[in-house]
């Protein structure tokens, strides 16, 4: 379900309006494009001058009435963006058929859907570059090559989803591809991807029919449907992953019918989602990294009739290893790859002693210092705290609890206390989250616990921990952890 819904979601392509509200006046060869940039339109020649950002427009085939760029029309053969500028807007350049692109050295980030269908045949981007929106280069097939630069520390969803690019070696400062980045990029033969990626998210890799081969780096602990329809005839999957998930090598296109031959499937797997394997029928062997008995007790669900047809290869019994240092952490338990994203993110550093606390029940005190802590410590607007057994401000939640209150994700527990150390239930942890995440899908009726529980099923929050989800339940350590990197990721 959330492949199909991503699915849908780039193609849909919609974008949030940003832009002061104009009707386009296709006629004009010049005018505003931001608060300090202009643009002109000369001969084959386009041209954006100013410094600062340039204004965020509307995707031409979302509205009736849409804020589109007033260029929208010209077909330029040169597109010019000056120096001072460092911002290029969402759907700034969409359709735009200008193929040379020269970008300034002073750009930091391109918006979503900048450049979607345009006719770029090159991209040199700066050195200084941070941030390639969600579908900044989506569809453009005539895209061959492109540098990113490691000043890069995100590359969005979607970004390249369907370009022409034939190789790409990914910069240091990408910790986790996003869904879809290079989705059916159909002429990609070569990627290069960095030490300490620790992501990789679903859909990154569909229908890459001509990448046959891919080293995944030892630290990548999250691999979601990432394979589906592509090229891959081997694949070395790194220990510490302890999930293949659904669809994962999905092979059941009829272009792109899967090509995996043989896989190398560590022994900190514990569970093998479904149909991640259907319709591999060229499937001749699995390296496994455990022994046979462990080999049976992963849990591989329906639709994964090719591993039972494979000649499944055993080693020794499988050895954990320690997770981030914690001796309560193994790397094949379910929230291992939660644990690392969380000391990494300095959502937790566990309870000392070298523990995490992996069982130990979550209070009310952690749990909003998690979710502010992952939410990028920002600053409550109040110093001052309204509950009698919040009063230190040197305490590590703080703050925490303050922003809670002033974003609406809790109030206390009454009696002018927050309760620190009362234990927090699985629904409650599921409701603070869905309330950090700005209420989706909210709807009158139902319980308090009706739209954040269906949220979490939606996104798959709720899936591969130990115990079966209940409201009630005590909520330990290790499951919010979980929860937490299942959204972030």
């Amino acid at each position: 379900m959330k492949k199909v819904i991503s699915l849908i979601l780039v193609v849909l392509l919609t974008a949030t309006l940003t832009a002061p509200a104009f009707a386009a006046d296709y006629d004009a060869t010049s005018g505003v494009c931001g608060d300090n940039m202009t643009w002109s339109f000369e001969g084959d020649t386009l041209t954006i001058t100013g410094t600062g950002r340039m204004w965020d427009f509307e995707n031409l085939f979302a509205s009736d009435t849409p804020n589109d760029s007033p260029w929208l029309w010209k077909k330029p053969k040169t597109l010019n963006i000056s120096e001072g500028v460092t911002y290029i807007g969402s759907y700034a350049f969409q359709r735009c058929t200008a193929e040379t692109v020269n970008l300034p050295s002073t750009l930091t980030e391109i918006g979503e859907h900048a450049f979607q269908r345009a006719d770029i045949k090159t991209a040199s981007l700066p050195e200084g570059i941070q941030v390639i929106g969600d579908g900044a280069f989506n569809l453009c097939y005539r895209l061959r090559s492109i540098n990113l630069p490691d000043s890069l520390t995100r590359i969005g969803s979607a970004a390249f989803s369907g370009a022409g690019i034939t190789s790409v070696k990914i910069p240091d400062g990408i910790t986790v591809l996003e869904n879809w980045t290079f989705g059916d990029c159909s002429k990609l033969q070569s990627v290069i991807l960095p030490d300490g990626l620790t992501a990789i998210g679903d859909s990154t890799f569909t229908w890459c029919k001509k990448l046959t081969s891919l080293t995944i780096p030892d630290s990548v602990r999250h691999i979601g449907a990432a394979f589906d329809g592509s090229g891959l005839t081997s694949l070395t999957i790194p220990d510490g992953v302890t999930a293949i998930e659904d669809a994962a090598f999905w092979g059941g296109y009829e272009t792109c019918p899967s090509q995996l031959k043989t896989i190398t499937i560590p022994g900190s797997v514990t569970r093998i989602g479904e149909i991640a394997f259907e319709f591999c029928d060229k499937l001749t062997d699995v390296y496994y990294g455990g022994s046979r008995e462990q080999w049976n007790a992963i849990a591989i669900e329906d639709g994964n009739d090719p591993l039972s047809k494979a000649a499944i290869h055993y080693s020794d019994a499988y050895v954990p290893t320690q997770v981030a240092g914690f001796s309560d952490v193994a790397s094949n338990d379910y929230f291992a790859p939660a644990v690392q994203w969380a000391v990494e993110n300095n959502v937790t550093n566990g309870i000392g002693g070298g523990l995490f606390g992996a069982d130990a029940p979550l209070t009310r005190a952690q749990a909003v210092t998690f979710l502010w802590r992952a939410s990028g410590c920002p600053e409550p607007t109040s110093a001052t705290s309204s509950f009698s057994d919040v009063t230190d401000p040197n305490a590590y939640y703080y703050k925490a609890v303050l922003w809670a209150v002033e974003n609406g994700i809790t109030n206390g527990v009454g009696d002018n206390r927050f309760g620190n150390d009362s234990s927090v239930t699985r629904g409650q942890m599921i409701t603070f989250l869905w309330r950090t995440m700005g209420k989706p899908g909210e709807q009158a009726g139902g319980e308090w616990y009706t739209a954040p529980e269906s949220w979490a099923k939606e996104n798959g929050l709720l899936s591969g921990t130990a115990e079966e989800y209940t409201t009630n339940g005590v909520c330990p350590r290790a499951d919010v952890v979980y929860y937490l990197w299942r959204e972030w990721n």
